[in-house]
């Protein structure tokens, strides 16, 4: 598809936004933050695409939990119904992706793949270090739990108390490294 113009939101995409979000959140819409963490793609004047890269800032190293980075969220990702299958998507994330900055050469993007989507992702994400992993359903800690999930094939399984893991399927994250670092 050519024609596209992939650009950060600016206040006056709002209403156009709202229209887009009524399209691929049926069920949720999204809440607003800072209008300019939003990123869109523009079709002959017609709003196919969205996603929200949330700043979170600046995380210091702390033993098993972070690595110092610049930490992102993804989140209210979404293409126009009538224009999906077409690599939007994918080249959606990879304008999000090459627009991160870097704290001491670290970014890291985390994002939650809804159920029904894991395909998608994994075909988009692919030329990145991208890693999945598998939510479980049941809400329980991993040590309670005893699903075939939990207790299967050793997969990497994942729960959460703040989301609602019955509607997804994997977390999952990047880390992305600033090219000089990669010498």
């Amino acid at each position: 598809m050519e024609n596209l113009i992939f650009r950060k939101a600016e206040e006056k995409d709002r209403e156009k936004l709202d229209e887009l979000c009524k399209l691929i959140f049926k069920e949720h819409l999204p809440r607003y933050k800072e209008i300019t963490g939003y990123c869109i793609v523009i079709h002959d004047d017609i709003y196919i695409a969205m996603g929200y890269l949330c700043d979170n800032g600046k995380l210091e190293y702390e033993k098993d939990l972070y690595i110092t980075c610049m930490n992102y969220d993804l989140e209210d990702f979404g293409v126009h119904p009538d224009y999906r299958k077409k690599g939007i998507g994918t080249r959606l994330f990879q304008f999000m992706y090459d627009s991160v900055e870097y704290y001491k050469g670290v970014a890291r993007i985390e994002f939650w793949v809804d159920i029904g989507v894991f395909d998608f992702w994994k075909k988009s994400t692919k030329n990145t270090n991208i890693t999945f992993r598998e939510v479980c359903h049941s809400e329980l800690p991993l040590d309670e739990c005893k699903c075939e999930t939990c207790k299967g094939d050793g997969l990497d399984v994942y729960t959460s108390s703040f989301i609602d893991t019955k509607t997804v399927s994997h977390f999952c994250y990047i880390v992305k490294l600033f090219k000089e670092n990669c010498k």
